[in-house]
């Protein structure tokens, strides 16, 4: 269904394809596929490839697949692809359970452990890009650890956190043992280098955030108050589910359940085993695969 929204917001995309006419779209956003359904009616013989970037497929993505035609849908884990099947009549074969796709940053190997004995813990803490959430709420929790731990407060674009987080910090510093880093918007190699080597994620799983964590093989410890409702709550029960996550209600209970996770070596070394057998590194190249075994596009010799 197209809105005042997609026609104001989606005109550079009629003209990116009768500019460039690709062979293949790859659309990663549900808002985009009526307009794309619509220009599959004029004469663009493009073909389609959706990528559901959540573990639950929600009916914009679903109608949106099957208004559009796409000839492939890529789905997280098997549980999307039955979900699918269940709502509509997109045949079996087309849709793929590929993973979400990462950057290739995300599935480097890690190379030097901080996840050894005797190294400090590090709690890596992100609300997303945007940096919304109560993060000084986490940041006074965690800080009555008993455990000495490093904390790494990922704040993205949100400066006004920012500056009340690294203000915060100073005043904790006086009365702690732990160590305190306050970071704005990082680049995504060192978020890769972040989740390869904290302890745990402290967060809410958006669909790309939840993928780098199981490429990353990352315990990841499901804030509440920071998630969105809807998407991420599929998203935080797959974790759970899967033995990835657990779930924290608020900010007492963070901090009892970080601590008990950190109490508890055994668990820690579980999830991440849980991450990586649940992780797709290579997504993104199953999806290229794919398409090209897909491809109808005459090659010239």
């Amino acid at each position: 269904m197209h809105t005042s929204f997609t026609t104001k917001n989606l005109w550079q995309l009629d003209t990116q394809i009768y500019d460039y006419k690709p062979d293949w779209i790859i659309c990663t956003h549900d808002v985009a596929l009526p307009r794309i359904a619509t220009l599959r009616r004029y004469p663009h013989n493009f073909q389609l490839a959706v990528t559901v970037t959540d573990v639950h497929p929600h009916i914009l993505w679903i109608e949106g697949s099957v208004e559009a035609e796409a000839e492939l849908v890529f789905v997280s884990c098997h549980e999307s692809k039955a979900n699918i099947l269940a709502r509509c009549s997109i045949p079996g074969e087309r849709i793929i359970v590929s993973g979400i796709p990462i950057g290739a940053a995300f599935t480097k190997q890690k190379t030097v452990s901080t996840r050894q004995k005797g190294a400090i813990p590090t709690i890596l803490v992100t609300s997303g890009m945007i940096g919304a959430g109560r993060y000084l709420d986490v940041l006074n929790s965690l800080a009555g650890l008993k455990t000495r731990v490093k904390l790494v407060i990922v704040c993205g674009r949100n400066e006004n956190i920012y500056r009340k987080l690294n203000k915060m910090a100073k005043v904790l510093k006086r009365n702690t043992r732990h160590d305190f880093d306050i970071r704005a918007k990082i680049e995504r190699d060192e978020m890769a280098r972040l989740l390869r080597e904290c302890t745990m994620l402290v967060g809410k799983p958006g669909g790309l955030t939840m993928s780098e964590a199981l490429a990353s093989g990352c315990p990841f410890v499901i804030y509440e108050p920071f998630l969105i409702p809807g998407q991420e709550q599929k998203n935080a029960e797959f974790l759970v589910g899967n033995g990835i996550g657990v779930r924290a209600a608020t900010p007492v209970d963070l901090c009892k359940t970080v601590q008990r996770l950190l109490d508890s070596k055994n668990q820690l070394t579980l999830m991440r085993e849980n991450a990586k057998a649940n992780g797709k590194p290579a997504a993104a190249r199953d999806v290229l695969q794919k398409m090209l075994e897909k491809d109808r596009t005459p090659v010239s010799v």
